[in-house]
């Protein structure tokens, strides 16, 4: 092969390369930190002019009142006026906050009113006659807490929520032009002075008669358009005992359902028999009127009123329809019976003279002649029956002394037992005795303590054993002395659910005698409406004025003939004059005999 040979010349090329380094491509210049860097797909003109101008955004659609999330919508328009209320701020404030402008507010609330219009029917046209209420008045829309029993069930379909709201949303046009609630409205009493006022003025033929008779006018029309409108009664769960209401458990479906006729035809039937949970159910919640949660105390109740009445099977067998219990027929009497016995309860606490009222900032507006924890001495409001008379007083409110508890009743026990040591001091002797008149009227209870001389103490006992057998009709139900033993005491022998009288002369309650006090009105009972307007016997509680029945100065009579003092001691006792400086004399002879101030020296 010759030099001059391709082949020869290829091949050196070859072997002449092996060895060398291979030089790179040159790469791109580095950037400066410190320049602007502007990408190429930067959108802006004014960093990157080459770039294209963006789609024109599309003009947003209008909004569809009732699209899907109408209900979310209406939720938090409902929760603005609920903080602007809850928090005492005006609504605009709020809206702002949550919307982000008046506009979105304003939007919903338009919203608000097509839902509104679509479920009013196509001839209602009262919306449209009104003007439209102030977006800021919140207190229009106030609500009351809402009850256990009135929460509606999760499985009710909520297909008319917007119109079941608990919390009012005003909308754009009101439904009805409601008269303005700036003024209370007048109250029977100050209907009866006005028009008493009114009367007199066009007797006496006086130029102000024409004014006031419009002014009456005026208040009597006031008063009729505010008893058309609804009222909110709160429906109290526990009576004053303690115990629970049975206020029904019928759900809103429910009662739609029972609306119709057939269905109130078929409630309205005695049912036959009981289940064992409906029972139960009786058992727990035992509060109420007895006739309605008794069935035992019902049956003996009708017996009690039947003066015909034949101890005999064949009798009571065609008489069960009659002696059967008269049940409450739906819900709305039972909670109605609930909130008018809590209106009676609230009424009795806050006229009481014996209570702690403002939640214990106010102290009782009675005498107190010393306190201990549970139970304090005070002297009567009026005069007393003698020198040294006065009440033993627990301060919960309590209808009757059975109802305190064991600590209260070691405090009335103190009280009794310094109140006899005080009387033999001076030769006397106390005489403790109570009258529970009528359960119905929840008043306070005291326990009265009167001394009397030893020598008219012996025959004392004689004189209340022959009243006490002549005070009502000889064919009551219960006996007309019940004596207290060592074995049966008074907390033994007494209850608190019936009207009683109780006269001891010892503080242990052994020692004296107790009577069932019974109805005021007839021998047996009264009758009054059922729930079926038919006549239906109601046991007597001591609440019924007049007849020849138990008089509430009964052992004042008693102790007051014994003493020979004059009837208007215990008839009409008149106001004392200078009652401080009665309540000062009875402290210094009180004080040596006190048994608070040896606990306070203790402690």
């Amino acid at each position: 092969m010759s030099l001059g040979d391709p082949e020869s010349t290829n091949e050196n090329d070859y072997f002449g390369s092996i060895g060398k380094e291979k030089e790179k491509a040159p790469g791109p210049e580095k950037r400066n930190p410190d320049e602007l860097q502007v990408f190429s797909r930067e959108l802006n003109p004014m960093l990157n002019p080459d770039s294209t101008a963006p789609e024109p955004v599309p003009a947003p659609r209008e909004a569809q009142y009732g699209a899907p999330g109408h209900k979310w919508r209406m939720m938090k328009l409902r929760r603005t006026y609920e903080i602007a209320e809850q928090s005492g701020v005006p609504v605009e404030q709020v809206a702002l906050e949550r919307y982000g402008s008046m506009d979105a507010f304003d939007e919903a609330r338009r919203e608000r009113q097509f839902l509104e219009d679509a479920e009013t029917p196509a001839g209602d046209t009262s919306k449209a006659s009104a003007p439209p209420p102030r977006s800021g008045n919140a207190s229009v829309f106030r609500r009351p807490a809402p009850s256990p029993m009135e929460r509606p069930s999760p499985s009710v379909a909520s297909a008319k929520a917007p119109a079941q709201d608990s919390v009012r949303i005003p909308s754009v046009l009101p439904r009805a032009a409601a008269p303005s609630n700036d003024q209370p409205s007048p109250s029977l009493t100050d209907l009866n002075k006005l028009e008493a006022k009114a009367l007199r003025a066009e007797m006496a033929n006086r130029p102000d008669a024409p004014a006031l008779r419009a002014e009456l006018d005026k208040a009597k029309a006031a008063a009729s358009s505010q008893s058309t409108q609804g009222t909110v009664e709160a429906l109290p769960v526990l009576d004053g005992y303690g115990r629970m209401y049975d206020l029904g458990t019928s759900t809103a479906a429910e009662l739609e359902e029972q609306a119709s006729t057939k269905k109130r035809a078929k409630d309205a039937e005695e049912p036959t028999d009981e289940s064992l949970a409906e029972l139960v159910r009786q058992e727990r919640l035992s509060a109420g009127r007895m006739d309605q949660k008794n069935g035992d105390a019902a049956l003996a109740q009708q017996i009690a009123t039947d003066h015909g009445f034949e101890d005999d099977l064949e009798y009571m067998d065609d008489e069960a329809q009659r002696f059967a219990r008269k049940k409450m027929r739906d819900d709305a009497m039972k909670r109605q019976f609930a909130i008018q016995d809590f209106a009676r309860t609230k009424k009795a606490l806050d006229e009481c003279n014996f209570c702690w009222q403002d939640e214990g900032r106010m102290p009782p507006r009675a005498n107190i002649v010393s306190t201990g924890t549970l139970v304090y001495l005070a002297l009567p409001d009026r005069e007393p029956l003698v020198d040294g008379h006065c009440w033993i007083v627990p301060m919960q409110h309590h209808v009757s002394s059975l109802d305190v508890d064991e600590d209260g009743w070691t405090e009335i026990r103190n009280f009794m037992k310094c109140l006899i040591r005080m009387a033999a001091s001076r030769n006397q002797s106390m005489v403790f005795f109570e009258t529970v008149l009528s359960l119905r009227q929840q008043k306070h209870t005291y326990i009265e303590a009167v001394p009397i001389p030893n020598d008219a103490f012996a025959e004392l006992p004689a004189y209340f054993k022959t009243s006490l057998s002549e005070v009502e009709s000889e064919w009551s139900d219960h006996k007309q002395i019940i004596y207290f033993s060592e074995e049966r005491p008074f907390q033994r022998s007494m209850v608190s659910k019936l009207p009683y009288f109780m006269i001891q002369w010892d503080y242990k309650g052994q020692r004296g005698y107790g009577h069932i006090i019974e109805s005021r009105d007839d021998e047996h009972g009264y009758r009054q409406a059922g729930p079926n307007n038919d006549d239906e016997a109601v046991y007597g509680d001591g609440d019924h004025l007049g007849g020849s029945g138990f008089p509430k100065y009964f052992a004042q009579e008693i102790i007051g003939s014994l003493l020979d003092l004059e009837p208007y001691k215990w008839r009409r006792p008149r106001h004392v004059q200078g009652m401080a400086q009665h309540l000062a004399r009875f402290r210094a002879s009180w004080a040596p005999f006190d048994w608070t101030n040896l606990v306070a020296e203790g402690s």
